[in-house]
């Protein structure tokens, strides 16, 4: 639950903000080795979504 929270709130400001999909793409998100990874499931999703469109 915790990591669906953190990826609502970061796409809300994303959305928000009026970013491109290339640009949510390559959004700085927090990275901590041990909790998180390099590229988020956002950044996946993004880029994967450029990828079709």
């Amino acid at each position: 639950m915790a990591g669906a929270v953190g990826r609502i709130n970061a796409l809300s400001v994303a959305l928000w903000s009026g970013l491109s999909i290339d640009e949510i793409g390559y959004i700085d998100l927090a990275y901590a080795p041990p909790f998180s990874a390099a590229w988020d499931i956002i950044h996946n999703a993004a880029q994967a979504l450029r990828r079709i469109i």
